[in-house]
């Protein structure tokens, strides 16, 4: 929602702020993690060549960053490559980057 005037803005972005910290406190530590490293990497490849760098970053198995992905996708927080769409590069959402840093991907 755009808003004209600048006291407007401002009433906004402490109701962003906890909408941010209530979708972000009900993802799992690895979910969190995932999202702040594929903000910060800006990856420009598809999921499954990023499975080994991601379960290092998060110190798990390969079938956990799976689970890790599936989950961020389902909640529409990235977008990747599906059965049907494969090879689409990994990248966040829109929501992704609002939790990640603030509605255009900066941090508020």
């Amino acid at each position: 929602m755009k808003l004209k005037t600048k006291n407007q803005s401002l009433e906004i972005n402490p109701l962003s702020g906890g909408l941010r910290q209530l979708a972000l406190s009900r993802l799992s530590r690895k979910q969190v993690i995932a999202l702040e490293v594929i903000k910060e990497n800006g990856f420009d490849a598809n999921a499954t060549r990023l499975i080994n760098f991601l379960s290092e970053q998060l110190s798990c198995s390969n079938s956990t960053v799976w689970n890790v992905l599936r989950a961020l996708s389902r909640l529409k927080l990235i977008e990747c490559g599906t059965k049907d769409n494969k090879g689409k590069k990994l990248e966040l959402t829109v929501l992704g980057r609002f939790l990640t840093g603030g509605e255009d991907g900066k941090k508020v």
